[in-house]
Order: C-alpha cells, then structure tokens, then sequence
C-alpha cells in the first residue's frame, strides 16, 4: 500500500561535510489522511514551508477502480501547523492527472495542478481556494512537466516543456506532435499567461521537468529535451533503428518577455543517454546544471551562454538493475552560507551482504558507506 512519508532534517548540520551527515536524526512523518490501496498510486508531490512549522503539501494520486480500466486521478491538499505532528483534513483541489506544483509567497499559497494547468491561490493559509483559471486552453495528450519558482518575494514564474503524445511512426508525426518550452509570470490574482520560449521535434520518450534558476536578476530556463535518432540497422538496411538522444538547452531572460537563443550543452561526446531529471542552482553569481542520463552530470557557467563540459559526477559505476535508469529525482539547494548542495536517488543496486539491500523501504540504497556520496557538495 502507498504511503505518502514526510522526511524531516532534525538535528542535521547544513555546513557538516557529507560524510559527517551519517549519524544525523531523520525524522520520517507519514501524512495519514492517504487511505490507498495496494494497486493505487502517488505520481507526483511537492511542499513548501510557510513559517518555520507549517508545511503544505500538495500531490496526486492514482486511484484504480476497476482492474483493466485506467486510474481516476486527483490533485490533494494537506497542511500541518506543528511540523508534521498533526494534519488538516484532506482537500481535493482538482480531478485530473498531473504533478502539483505549489510556493508561498507573500502569505499566498499558489498551486499550478492538473492536464490544464490549473491555477489555484489561497490567501488565508490554504483554508480555501480561490481558481484563477487554467493556464492552457485545453487538455494536452501527453505530459506536462513544470516548474513553479518564486522569482523574488513578490513574484512567482512558471517554466513548464509540454511533451504530446507522440506516434512511434514518423510518417505519422504532424506540426501538432513538437514540443514546446513555455515560461509565464503568476500573478497575485488574475489570470497568468504562458509565452512560448521555444519549440523542438517530438520525442517517444517523455520529458524531465525543465528548472527556472534566478542569478543576479537574470531567469535561465534549463531544459532537457529528449530527441529521437533513427539509425539503420547494420543487418538490415531497410529497418531503421530508433535511439533515444538527450540534449540540454538553456535560455536567459532579463524580463520574462523576450528570450535569448537555445544554447546547447552535454557530454564531450555530444550524444546522451535520455535524460530523466534536470535541477539547477546560482551559488556565488556562478550557474551549475545537473542532469542524469546514465548517471549524474555537472556544468557551470558564468553567464548561462557559455558553459563547461559535462563531466560525471556520480560517484560509482555498479550493475545496473535490468530496464531501468541508475540515477533520478535530482534536487538541489543552497545553505544559508552560499554553499551548493545536490542530491539524487540511485536506481543502481549495491550488494553488502549477498543479496539486495534496501533499508530506507522503498528506495534503492545499501548499507555500504559510499551512499553517504548521494549527497554531495559543489
């Protein structure tokens, strides 16, 4: 059965090296009120803080039915005013797939959830919910994947890469199957509205949420597009083989209103596996870009136009666990002292005593020490 499990960093050292994070107390608070069953699901969630105790938390879920018919999907709110001891009563806030988004800012709370963008403010603590209205005029068949960032403490913007649903035939792709990169300012009230950045092929393999980072005014948007590559097949030469490219491309702004060019970026080789997670940090007027395909990447730039090569920065090669990625859900931060700080799950197995090890209950760690690298400075 799901369970949906809030992870609190009590006692932790935010200047202590990684390793020295090993003996710190993690308190893990489950939300209580998600009453699902074994074949239900948790697609997406997101939290923020408001002031120092409460937490709002935001996420959808996956309902099954009826075996062989597709889930009934909902958007939830919850929110706790001690630090994950107690919580509200559950709130459905939209009834659509989708992965929620939510900020404060100002003593607002903002969501963006739902196949329609759907924007949603509360000025009284998410108590109630006033709809600002969808933000596309119409449901995409295919997925949209956002990212909702509080530019100062009076603005927030929406960076979202709407991916269609694409046909594996190329004969079958038209003008409508291409994805696009879409940036908007969320207003306090109003309606927001979603300018097109830019536009790329369509791809089979689905799209990472792009990040909006803000250094010294300037927004940069990156993007991992994932690019399908057709190759004929060495035995065959009438079959055409697809592989699955990513690419990183990133874009500055000084207004919002008017973008700068796509600069590209990647391995020293040019090619990638598909990318599955892309984050973004400014620390000390210096941009880094992390993303993961077939392992964890790093750049830098000074200026989001001209960036370093991507070097690996995970820490470990394994074997890898049959049909799927070795690293995903990257996040990053930085401390109130202007360090760096990036995290990943690693979908790679390590064995510690002869058999897979997986402590955290759901989560692919081991015992071994070197996890501790998971986390690990800039």
């Amino acid at each position: 059965m799901p369970l949906f499990c809030l992870l609190t960093t009590a006692g932790c050292d935010s200047s202590a090296n990684p390793e020295e994070l090993a003996p710190a107390r993690l308190d893990v608070r489950t939300v209580p009120q998600v009453d699902l069953k074994p074949d239900d699901a948790i697609v997406a969630a997101d939290l923020t803080e408001g002031d120092g105790q409460t937490l709002h938390v935001v996420w959808n879920a996956a309902v099954q039915e009826t075996t062989g018919t597709l889930p009934r999907h909902a958007s939830l709110y919850v929110r706790s005013e001690d630090g994950g001891n107690t919580w509200s009563r559950l709130t459905v806030i939209d009834r659509s797939f989708g992965a929620p988004q939510i900020v404060t800012s100002e003593k607002q709370l903002h969501v963006v959830t739902g196949s329609r963008l759907r924007h949603l403010m509360s000025d009284d603590g998410g108590k109630s919910w006033s709809d600002l209205g969808s933000l596309l005029p119409k449901a995409i068949k295919g997925n949209v994947a956002c990212d909702l960032t509080n530019i100062d403490a009076s603005s927030r913007a929406l960076v979202c890469l709407v991916h269609p649903r694409t046909p594996y035939d190329r004969n079958e792709r038209g003008s409508e199957h291409r994805q696009k990169v879409l940036f908007g300012h969320l207003p306090a009230r109003g309606k927001a509205k979603l300018l097109t950045i830019a536009t790329f092929p369509s791809s089979v393999s689905g799209p990472p949420p792009p990040r909006l980072v803000v250094a010294d005014d300037v927004l940069h948007v990156l993007v991992g597009v994932n690019e399908d590559q057709w190759q004929q097949v060495a035995s065959d030469g009438n079959v055409p083989a697809l592989k699955v490219v990513g690419r990183m491309y990133t874009f500055r702004s000084d207004d919002g209103r008017t973008w700068s060019n796509a600069v590209a970026f990647s391995k020293a080789d040019g090619q990638l596996e598909p990318i599955e997670a892309v984050e973004g940090l400014a620390v000390k007027g210096r941009l880094y870009a992390f993303f993961s395909a077939h392992g964890v990447f790093f750049t830098r730039s000074t200026n989001g136009e001209e960036w370093s090569v991507a070097r690996q920065v995970s820490p470990y090669r394994t074997g890898i666990a049959p049909g799927g990625p070795d690293s995903s859900l990257l996040s990053a931060a930085v401390s109130p002292e202007g360090k760096g700080w990036i995290a990943w799950i690693d979908e790679r197995y390590r064995r510690s005593t002869g058999r897979w090890w997986n402590p955290l209950g759901g989560l692919p760690w081991s015992d071994d020490t070197q996890m501790l690298r998971n986390l690990s400075l800039i």
